[in-house]
């Protein structure tokens, strides 16, 4: 029982996780376009003083 707490679950999650990836859409485009976006809140952020970045982050 104890091998499968130590070794089953952690593969069990692996396994899952693998299945997750296989089937989650991400190709250049849609990658270009969550980086826009998060770019685009973070930048609100900025501006609304509820974060701060270094500057050289600040585009």
């Amino acid at each position: 029982m104890t091998l499968f707490l130590a070794f089953g679950i952690p593969i069990i999650g692996w396994i899952i996780s693998l299945i997750a990836m296989k089937f989650y859409e991400l190709d250049d485009k849609r990658m270009e376009q969550i980086q826009t976006e998060i770019a685009e809140v973070k930048q609100m952020l900025v501006e609304k003083g509820q974060i701060t970045v270094p500057e050289e982050q600040v585009k």
